[in-house]
């Protein structure tokens, strides 16, 4: 009676330990699924944050705002000197043969 009873009691354990398992292993699929789902998301929210930066690093785009936001505009030519062949902006030259 013993020895059945043991032998009920392993059964039972086992058994237990099969559906322990067997739920632990839906657990981490399903945890695995989110987290594979939530990273094609931030993929995708990284794609589309890539492409805004690149289009507000565009060079007209960037001319364009800082015409309108910070009112800058190219130098005029009676505001330009030239340094060793390089183009220099100065700020308030007033010929061109001033800084040569």
């Amino acid at each position: 009676m013993v020895a059945v009873a043991a032998g009920v009691a392993v059964v039972t354990a086992v058994g237990l330990h099969h559906v322990w398992l067997a739920q632990r292993t839906l657990f981490f699929r399903r945890a695995v699924f989110v987290e594979i789902q939530r990273n094609r998301s931030l993929v995708q929210e990284r794609e589309l944050l890539e492409r805004q930066v690149a289009e507000l690093k565009a060079a007209p785009r960037v001319a364009l705002r800082a015409r309108e936001l910070l009112g800058m505009r190219p130098p005029r030519p009676d505001e330009m000197i030239v340094i060793k062949g390089q183009t220099a902006v100065v700020e308030g030259a007033k010929a061109e043969g001033e800084a040569r």
